[in-house]
């Protein structure tokens, strides 16, 4: 039996900032399509933003993704906090 790559699973990618506009910096930058979601998160004292994007479900596809979105958010201060196929 053969994996169906060309299926497309949903992949959250988490990151924080220490300031709402650098957020919202990050936010204004992701490319046409991405869904993102952006909330204070009173636990880790930083804004949180969670990016949805629909891929493969390849490794190299999750990790190409990874690679994009922590050159952007870095640009605005912005730090990884994990990614997954569960939501936030």
């Amino acid at each position: 039996m053969r994996d169906d790559n060309s299926a497309e699973t949903r992949l959250y990618f988490r990151f924080t900032f220490a300031a709402e506009a650098q957020a919202l910096a990050f936010v204004r930058m992701l490319e046409p399509g991405s869904a993102a979601s952006m909330m204070y998160a009173a636990n880790l004292q930083r804004w949180q933003v969670v990016v949805q994007r629909r891929l493969p479900p390849l490794h190299s596809a999750a990790s190409a993704a990874l690679t994009e979105l922590n050159a952007r958010a870095a640009t605005v201060g912005g730090e990884e906090n994990g990614w997954g196929k569960d939501g936030i």
